[in-house]
């Protein structure tokens, strides 16, 4: 009974960060965010360039939704981590 009470929960959990992308809320700081994005991404993807990647993932789409599953796949596997640079990169996009 266990296992079967803690993947439900997992499960429960899952749905409802993917419900509060879908919904544009999220709890995560676009400072947070920040620092990974400066220390794992700016490398290959400075400035105009990572602004440019973004827009061209999330065209046409809902932004965090987008930018979870391309993430997800591209070296962010971890979802809070993953929150972090998504409230970064919309919070960019914003301010475009």
């Amino acid at each position: 009974m266990g296992r079967i009470s803690i993947a439900a929960g997992t499960c429960a959990a899952l749905l409802g960060s993917t419900l509060a992308f879908a919904n544009g809320e999220s709890t995560k700081q676009p400072t947070s965010g920040q620092a990974t994005v400066e220390k794992t991404c700016a490398g290959c993807h400075p400035g105009p360039q990572l602004d440019a990647v973004v827009a061209a993932h999330v065209a046409d789409q809902e932004p965090r939704l987008a930018l979870d599953a391309f993430l997800a796949k591209h070296h962010v596997p971890d979802p809070e981590l993953r929150g972090e640079v998504i409230a970064y990169l919309v919070s960019r996009l914003d301010a475009r």
